[in-house]
């Protein structure tokens, strides 16, 4: 006679056995014991036929039949009949929505990376070669260098980088100084005029036109010691800036370079722009700066120069993390060659 446990017993002797509830349950289904009330459907369930659901197909203009059934007899068997109605078109061109989604993107967030450097003179040996790598390596749109100590005797094919557009502003009268930008050729670029422009500012505004805006640069050097009044060039920056704020409301402002002692909360309460440059450029200072009118930068950083300067390059950018060229310099000593080296022996 079969012996009958129930469902009481076998828990209490899970308990007994000091057993886990899952290492309990997995032996009674070992023992096929684990079928109980209400764990699967009864006999009624497995009798009742299967509700079949037509599959829906995504396609253009398919026929998909309506749920209202009508029966027909053929011949001696029962046929289900739908009534047929055309489903309207539901799919759509993804590619065509991924470049117009990629395009407005682009639109919004497409500006150019921006390169600041106090070169200490683009005149010393491989500078200009150093430079590019910078320019190439960081894949640099608009490039502002200061302290170029450019004259009228230097020509400009012996300073040009490729691929990249040279506008120059030398300083007059004085030695040194000097500031310059290079421009992408993948870029539309001229010399904006700023009213009332003055020789002894070294500032010189650029438009560069891309696809989607107009963005303006400012490229400014302001020395240690100069021959004006710091307030006088305060005036022609806000001058400069309210007038294209007047004259191109739309357009991107940024102003970049060196500005030694010029006060930097100073420039912020006239021009309403933004500093987003806030880690050392030269020691414990921060002296080369960018202002923008709008936060449109994702990323700011402070990256050692190829080109030898005891100042830092800042690259301002938008897209994904920048990674910094690996630069490093050695000093190797060596013997030189020479015929009597080996007479001795």
């Amino acid at each position: 006679m079969p012996i009958v446990y129930s469902c009481d017993i076998l828990l209490a002797q899970r308990y007994v056995a000091a057993v886990l509830k899952f290492t309990f349950i997995d032996r009674l289904g070992e023992c096929h014991l684990s079928r109980y009330r209400g764990s699967r459907g009864d006999r009624r369930t497995h009798s009742r036929p299967a509700a079949t659901r037509p599959i829906p197909k995504v396609n253009n203009d398919v026929e998909i039949p309506n749920q209202n059934l009508t029966s027909a007899n053929v011949g001696n068997t029962a046929v289900a009949k739908s009534c047929h109605t055309k489903r309207p078109r539901v799919l759509v061109d993804v590619v065509q929505k991924a470049a117009a989604s990629l395009k407005f993107e682009s639109r919004v967030e497409f500006l150019p990376t921006m390169y600041v450097l106090n070169a200490a003179g683009l005149t010393k040996p491989h500078a200009i070669q150093h430079l590019s790598v910078d320019l190439t390596g960081y894949d640099v749109d608009v490039a502002v260098i200061t302290e170029t100590h450019l004259k009228k005797k230097h020509a400009d094919h012996n300073f040009t980088v490729n691929d990249y557009t040279l506008f120059r502003r030398d300083r007059v009268g004085r030695r040194g100084g000097g500031v310059a930008v290079y421009v992408n050729r993948r870029l539309s670029a001229d010399v904006w005029t700023c009213p009332g422009d003055v020789s002894q500012f070294e500032l010189l505004w650029i438009r560069v036109q891309t696809q989607w805006r107009t963005v303006f640069v400012g490229a400014l050097y302001h020395p240690p010691k100069p021959l004006y009044e710091s307030t006088e060039l305060l005036d022609h920056i806000e001058a400069g800036v309210d007038a294209l704020t007047t004259a191109y409301p739309a357009a991107t402002v940024v102003l970049a370079g060196d500005f030694n002692t010029l006060d930097d909360s100073e420039i912020v309460t006239r021009t309403a722009m933004h500093s987003i440059v806030n880690r050392p450029t030269r020691g414990v200072n921060i002296l080369d700066r960018v202002y923008v009118n709008d936060l449109c930068y994702a990323a700011v950083r402070v990256v050692a120069s190829t080109v030898r300067s005891d100042h830092k390059a800042v690259v301002a950018y938008i897209g994904p993390q920048l990674l910094q060229l690996n630069i490093s310099r050695y000093r190797r000593a060596f013997r030189r060659r020479n015929p009597t080296q080996h007479a001795m022996f």
